[in-house]
């Protein structure tokens, strides 16, 4: 794949206005102190996304739009549960949107959100409590409204966010947090590698199988099962 014809003006474009509606978004919610942070989280993809003319109704079924807000919706409860450093949690995001991009067809609206995450983070709300869920949600978007109707670019894209989904369900003691440089750097590399994989062995790949969809599933399980219990004490063996 020829990455650099990717990177083109029309691409830079693209950013530039998610860059803008995130900081814009950014900047009001930090002046109306009553706007939830879920819906700042939201509304600044959503708003790159008209910008760009990408708001549109998907040519997608009923059973992928709940599919991908489903997903979405448990990644932002993973992304809210992560204790990580100031745009760590970002990072994993755009990582998660860096696998959506090349997984399906169509991947101008993962750029405009990227931007926006971007744009939130310039202005210092990316990282507020709630906003994972909005901005989750419009990475899973982004796979619908990419993928189209080719069913391996959907699950491959979807996969991306597979890691943060998976902190969300998988049973801790108590919220995992990430205070050592190792412990975050590894759920971030972690987070690349499955979405890598999910892009380059489901979503462009023309043998893609269910099998390849879990054995991604299990990679992402334990990316988060290693990370995840280093804010929780060990137990000693006697």
């Amino acid at each position: 794949m020829d990455v650099g014809s990717y990177l083109t003006a029309h691409e830079l474009r693209l950013l530039v206005a998610g860059v803008g509606s995130g900081a814009l978004v950014g900047a009001v919610a930090r002046r109306i102190r009553w706007s939830p942070s879920w819906l700042h989280g939201y509304l600044a993809p959503a708003l790159g996304l008209f910008v760009a003319g990408w708001w549109s109704q998907p040519d997608a079924s009923v059973g992928r739009v709940m599919t991908a807000v489903v997903v979405g919706v448990l990644a932002g409860r993973g992304y809210d549960r992560l204790s990580m450093p100031t745009g760590g949690r970002a990072a994993v995001l755009l990582v998660a949107l860096a696998g959506v991009w090349l997984a399906v067809p169509e991947n101008d609206p993962a750029v405009v959100v990227a931007g926006a995450v971007v744009g939130l983070g310039v202005v210092g709300k990316v990282d507020d409590a709630g906003a994972g869920y909005g901005l989750s949600v419009a990475v899973a978007w982004t796979v619908v409204l990419g993928a189209g109707s080719t069913p391996w670019s959907f699950a491959g894209g979807l996969l991306g966010l597979a890691p943060l989904a998976c902190v969300a369900v998988v049973p801790f003691r108590r919220s995992p947090q990430l205070p050592a440089v190792r412990g975050w750097l590894w759920f971030l590399a972690g987070s690349g590698g499955v979405a890598v994989l999910a892009a380059r062995w489901v979503g462009v790949a023309p043998a893609a199988t269910w099998l390849r969809v879990g054995i991604v599933c299990a990679v992402a399980i334990v990316v988060a099962s290693f990370t995840a219990p280093s804010g929780a004490p060990r137990r000693r063996r006697a």
